[in-house]
């Protein structure tokens, strides 16, 4: 019962990660992304956009190695939830670190049967009545997915004011954009109808030639 109890917080966990780990992803993807469409718009040039790319190339790997990877790595130990439980509940801290080990630990049989059986009841009853929400929150969830959101928006906001900053920017990502053709050059500008003009002006009264 333990173990199943274990397991059902792992899997909270898990997901709650991966929510975690992708937006804070996400959201610094949006962020350099954005930064790198600015600064195609305003400077351009085929070194920015070599060097831009790299960055959000690695600084989206490295993001969600931190964000994702990382913790989902940690998640998988054996022992990585009875430790969580223990950060949140310090009391029942060497109790369910004991249990946890007990139960993936080959060396339980050189304790007593009973005692063993009887630690494990106690801490699996007293884990199952814990709220898994003070385990793992899913408050964690809030910051992350303010700070796409927060991404999102500003690349909206960018969008509308600047429209022609961020046209320029998206047309060199992935190459230098092509200037507008010249139509004017490519019609035969027509020569100018030169005429003989004769003006008549005609003559006052009470004007003399002079």
């Amino acid at each position: 019962r333990l173990i199943e109890t274990l397991l059902r917080l792992r899997r909270r966990g898990r997901l709650l990660t991966v929510l975690c780990g992708m937006s804070w992803t996400l959201a610094g993807y949006a962020a350099l992304f954005l930064v790198l469409v600015a600064a195609l718009g305003w400077w351009g040039g085929s070194n920015l956009r070599a060097i831009g790319w790299a960055v959000v190339a690695l600084g989206t790997i490295g993001l969600g190695t931190i964000a994702l990877i990382v913790p989902l790595v940690h998640l998988s130990k054996p022992e990585a939830v009875a430790r969580r439980i223990g950060r949140s509940f310090p009391a029942l801290a060497s109790d369910v670190l004991a249990a946890s080990q007990l139960t993936s630990s080959d060396n339980a049989g050189s304790f007593a049967e009973s005692l063993v059986v009887s630690h494990l009841k106690s801490v699996s009853e007293t884990v199952s009545g814990l709220p898994k929400a003070r385990i793992y929150s899913a408050r964690s969830v809030i910051w992350p997915t303010v700070a796409l959101a927060a991404s999102l928006i500003a690349g909206g906001i960018i969008r509308t004011a600047l429209p022609g900053l961020v046209e320029t920017g998206l047309g060199s990502l992935w190459g230098d954009p092509k200037p507008p053709s010249d139509t004017a050059k490519l019609v035969p500008a027509k020569a100018p109808v030169v005429g003989d003009l004769t003006l008549s002006v005609p003559k006052l009264r009470g004007v003399t030639d002079r």
